[in-house]
């Protein structure tokens, strides 16, 4: 299993979210391209590649944001020295790219007309069709020495540099009144050859070096930029990887697939493809073993990186995108070919259908700007996709016949292969607007009137991109005069939107659940921190955590809320961490005054179990029969169990029934799931498979995942109704959205009942 490391983005998520919403970063960019020195309160945040945006936020989140010119020592110095940007002008006035400024300058030395600079920048492909070569690996001294000798006196060269800390630049770098000069249009500034700001670790330029250059190794990332180690015993061999919290369960996914490849596969050099990406063995010098690395497709050059984060974000789109549309995942390699339609990367929306493929390597992708295929195509690698528009390489998991559309930086439509209409965004916005204006008699809404208690919050822009209601809950976490209450219900219709699967395509950016937790915590109140404890219980996305769930529960018991103190002393008792007597001390002053019987469940557990109490069943029996008599649904759960079973009672058939029914009767999951199962089986009632599928479709309903899976395959075989393959289809995708893995469970079917399950995931 993953294991956690300490880093900044753990300690500070509201720090990450808020600057990975100010460069455009994805969570795991956020961590594999920053630094924290959180000892004097500064993290320097930047974007990949060479040209583009950094930043540098104190612990206040003050941010001061410049262009790549600048070296990480000098965004440390403006910021200490008390320089900060203004977030609305950087919205009205966004910095320029550095790449735009040298292909500009570019272009106007070689007689071409003086353009202005961009926000954003062609790539390093781009850039090297301009000055009509390849960037190749060199030295200051190289260029130097090349444009000197140079028969022309204005000789050019397209330079890069890579740092360690911060992003790439660009220059040029020409020979001027017999001088090699250093020019920088995005700062507008020329010093004598070698630049004073380059703070390099590598050097690129254009055409080829008079003397090859020093091979230098990959910058590696520091020890405290990992965050989630994975890891898998390869017939001996450890196996390991580093990665984000988000993105560690497709990391230990990776490493698993490592370790079950054959034994003299587990050898330095070797590789397999990890759906899209390209992934090899190699020794390191940051822990024994072979540490996993993957396909720089940053790079031109075939190069590896330690950096696997763009691989496992690439899988956990398209397991995420084929989950929501309940097919298999088909994915192809960056290797296979796709056909696109001329300018489509570049078009704001984009249509995608895949056909059946031709001869290898076709992968039978297709990449438009209509509905309707055109015959003028070019053939491109699908590492070009990802290149020019990462975001499209979600739907390349998708089977043949899938149809997709990305729009307004979402998924805006989604068809599969029989026609049927899977998602129209659209539709949902009109649905949610309608649903919207009749909830508040109004298509407008109403204006805050009473700011958050002990809140000053910076005016911000509202991120582009995401649905309606996550624009709004960022206007109202972004707001002047947001009150707790306004701030608590846009948290709880953002968690809506991630209940009806809607991250899935494309509705939420990346940083939605780091907004949605920061709406949480700035309402602040004992309700909206019972909140924030559930998400982290049971977040709806990413992995749980019970140590922030248990401090979440703790304050909204501080704050009042006894739903909080319940929550602390539960999480506490489920996952075994913190105190047992400090959970008891509290939970017996919450029975003392017990109206909904839940205290008294909570304590029937522990004394069941022992936890912080002696273990004494028939004492837990005790309680739970004190909570059944105030209605509660888990007591006469609980006492159905005992009764059935004799422990702490005697056992007792019909009065385990009865509880069972009670419990039944109050929409009880598990307590459906059971009812239906002696339904199903005449165990202890007269065999009804009709009741027990209504009863199994009650449970998955309410998110019993065996539930649903039982009631699909009952439906697809015609048992307690007329075979419904559409409902028996509906029925196991929501197995799988509960989180069961439904093709696992169906291999150990009969094999034919087996293949008619997956050939309906399939549809």
């Amino acid at each position: 299993m993953p294991k956690r490391d300490t880093h900044w983005t753990d300690d500070f998520p509201l720090h990450a979210a808020t600057a990975g919403r100010l460069l455009g970063l994805l969570p795991g960019e956020v961590a594999t391209h920053s630094h924290a020195d959180v000892p004097a309160g500064l993290f320097h945040v930047w974007t990949p590649g060479r040209g583009g945006l950094q930043l540098v936020m104190g612990l206040d989140r003050s941010v001061y944001v410049r262009e790549s010119c600048f070296t990480a020592a000098q965004m440390r110095a403006f910021h200490e020295h008390g320089r900060r940007t203004d977030l609305a002008t950087l919205a009205e006035r966004p910095l320029n790219h550095a790449a735009s400024a040298v292909a500009a300058m570019i272009r106007f030395v070689r007689g071409g007309e003086r353009a202005t600079a961009e926000p954003t920048g062609p790539s390093q492909a781009e850039l090297e069709d301009l000055v009509g070569s390849p960037l190749r690996p060199t030295t200051p001294e190289e260029i130097a020495a090349r444009l000197t000798d140079a028969d022309d006196p204005t000789a050019h060269l397209l330079v890069g540099v890579d740092r360690e800390q911060g992003p790439g630049h660009w220059y040029v770098a020409m020979r001027m009144d017999g001088e090699v000069t250093a020019l920088d249009p995005i700062a507008n500034t020329r010093h004598p050859w070698p630049p004073p700001n380059a703070d390099a670790v590598r050097w690129w330029a254009s055409g080829t070096p008079t003397q090859p250059a020093q091979p230098v190794p990959a910058a590696q990332p520091a020890a405290q930029e990992d965050t989630v180690l994975c890891e898998a015993d390869a017939h001996g061999t450890r196996v390991w990887l580093r990665t984000t919290p988000l993105l560690a369960p497709f990391g230990q996914q990776l490493v698993d697939a490592w370790a079950r490849q054959p034994a003299d596969r587990i050898a330095s050099g070797r590789g397999i493809w990890f759906g899209f990406w390209w992934t090899a063995l190699s020794t390191s010098n940051q822990g024994d073993g072979l540490r996993v690395a993957a396909s720089d497709l940053g790079r031109v050059e075939d190069a590896t990186s330690w950096n696997v984060d763009a691989a496992l974000e690439v899988m956990r789109q398209q397991v995420e995108m084929v989950s929501f549309c309940r097919a298999q995942r088909d994915s192809i390699n960056f290797l296979r070919t796709v056909a696109v339609e001329p300018g489509a990367l570049e078009a704001p929306e984009v249509h995608l259908l895949r056909r059946q493929p031709g001869e290898h390597p076709d992968s039978g992708w297709y990449v438009g700007t209509s509905p309707t295929p055109s015959a003028d195509v070019e053939v491109l690698p699908a590492k070009e996709v990802w290149r020019r528009r990462p975001e499209l390489t979600r739907y390349l998991g998708l089977p043949v016949g899938f149809r997709a559309v990305w729009s307004g930086k979402r998924t805006a439509f989604l068809r599969n292969p029989a026609g049927n209409l899977i998602w129209d965004a659209a539709e949902h916005d009109r649905r949610q607007a309608a649903t919207a204006a009749s909830a508040t008699g109004s298509t407008t809404g109403s204006a805050p009137t009473t700011a958050a208690a002990g809140s000053s919050r910076p005016r911000r822009t509202v991120p582009r991109g995401g649905s309606p209601t996550y624009a709004r809950a960022v206007h109202a976490l972004y707001g002047e005069h947001t009150s707790p209450a306004d701030l608590l219900a846009a948290a709880r219709e953002v968690r809506g939107c991630f209940e009806r699967s809607e991250h899935l395509v494309g509705m939420l950016p990346a940083e939605a659940p780091d907004v949605l937790v920061e709406l949480w915590e700035r309402a602040g109140t004992g309700e909206a921190l019972v909140d924030l404890g559930d998400w982290w219980r049971a977040p709806l996305t990413g992995s749980r955590d019970p140590a922030r769930a248990i401090a979440a529960y703790q304050r909204a018991d501080a704050a009042g809320a006894r739903a909080g103190a319940l929550g602390w002393v539960r999480e506490m008792y489920f996952t075994d961490l913190g105190d047992p007597q400090h959970a008891v001390t509290r939970l017996e002053q919450l029975v003392a005054d017990d109206g909904d019987g839940r205290a008294h469940v909570l304590r029937g557990w522990m004394r069941f179990k022992g936890w912080g109490y002696p273990r004494d069943p028939a004492a837990a029996a005790a309680d739970h029969r004190t909570a059944a008599g105030r209605g509660n649904a888990d007591a006469h759960f609980e006492l159905s169990v005992l009764h059935g079973t004799g422990q702490g009672v005697e056992r007792d058939p019909r009065l385990a029934l009865d509880h069972l029914e009670q419990a039944a009767a109050q929409d009880h999951p598990r307590a459906l799931h059971n009812l239906a199962a002696m339904f199903a089986t005449g165990r202890g009632v007269p065999t009804d498979a009709a009741r027990a599928v209504e009863l199994y479709e009650r449970a998955a309903d309410r998110g019993h995942a065996q539930a649903a899976f039982t009631a699909g395959v009952m439906l697809l075989t015609g048992e307690g109704a007329g075979p419904d393959e559409g409902r028996a289809r509906d029925l196991l995708g929501l197995a799988e959205h509960h989180g069961l893995d439904v093709r696992e469970r169906a291999g150990a079917l009969p094999p034919a009942l087996r293949d008619r399950i997956l050939a309906v995931l399939a549809r």
